[in-house]
């Protein structure tokens, strides 16, 4: 018969290589996002603050569907968040900081 012990250094044991699993799969999907250099620039853009779609859309020369399809591979790798508003509005997470620290300045 198992004890408690042994029954509870198995499940640990589970669960931190469940935990490396996902931790890994994230780490590729962020990876495989950043492979492709429209994703890559869409980021650089987003660094000098957020942007709806449309503006995004307009720094770029391909079509507004496939804008959309870069903006949900980022938001998937979690490189990016959306805000819903007034409008659509994309966010980089390196932007979203700056505001933190700003307000927290102000305060």
């Amino acid at each position: 018969m198992l004890s408690l012990r042994s029954v509870t250094f198995v499940l640990l044991t589970l669960f931190s290589k469940i935990a490396i699993l996902l931790l890994m799969k994230s780490i590729s999907n962020a990876f495989r996002a950043l492979a492709d250099p429209t994703r890559r620039q869409i980021l650089q853009e987003l660094k000098r603050g957020e942007l709806s779609a449309g503006e995004i859309t307009a720094c770029f020369t391909i079509s507004g569907p496939s804008i959309s399809r870069h903006l949900s591979i980022l938001k998937n790798a979690d490189l990016i968040s959306e805000r819903l508003g007034d409008f659509l509005s994309v966010v980089c997470p390196t932007q979203i900081a700056r505001r933190r620290r700003s307000k927290r300045k102000e305060a």
